[in-house]
């Protein structure tokens, strides 16, 4: 450690105090460091000690309890560690997010679109069993006609709706179509 480093951790540790004996007090380290002269700053430094024990000294002469100081520091460590943790987290979000996103819309039409076609195919296996059975009874061949009719007409529609929906994936960008770019305007004068 040197002696910029001293003094700045002092600094630190004495945040509880007013500016103006925060300063006053690093001001006369800082001399106590000058009139020691370059040579002998690591002595001076293992003379007055952690800058910890320094700063508590301080603070019980300025009235101060020490731990009082100590529990700020690490709250505004924490306090600074935790939002830079949840900055990193956020970018990972935004970064990721769009494409986690599309891969499950696109995940979510092909499930619907399977149990569609499977409930069309369905329906069609129920019209085709009441055409079957209506040399047994007519009553029970119609209920499951109506059956696999609104089953198959459910399963297109739902067919028809998703068909229109797919998601279509663009370049990046990209304007939307009959759109022009900021550098096209520009190159065009318009």
């Amino acid at each position: 450690m040197n002696r910029e480093q001293y003094l700045k951790r002092l600094e630190t540790c004495l945040d509880t105090l007013s500016t103006e004996e925060r300063s006053s007090a690093l001001l006369y380290y800082v001399d106590y460091f000058e009139d020691a002269g370059a040579d002998a700053e690591q002595e001076v430094i293992a003379q007055l000690g952690d800058p910890r024990q320094l700063a508590d000294r301080i603070l019980e002469e300025n009235g101060q309890s020490p731990s009082a100081g100590r529990w700020r520091q690490w709250l505004a460590a924490a306090a600074q560690k935790w939002g830079a943790y949840r900055r990193r987290r956020s970018e990972r979000r935004v970064s990721k997010s769009p494409h986690k996103r599309e891969r499950l819309r696109i995940a979510g039409f092909c499930i619907l679109f399977v149990l569609s076609a499977w409930l069309l195919l369905c329906g069609v296996a129920v019209v085709i069993l009441s055409l079957t059975l209506f040399s047994t009874g007519p009553m029970g061949a119609l209920f499951y006609l109506g059956l696999g009719l609104f089953v198959s007409g459910g399963a297109l529609l739902a067919l028809s709706a998703l068909s229109g929906r797919l998601p279509r994936p663009r370049k990046r960008n990209t304007p939307p179509a009959g759109r022009q770019t900021a550098e096209e305007v520009t190159a065009h004068g318009r």
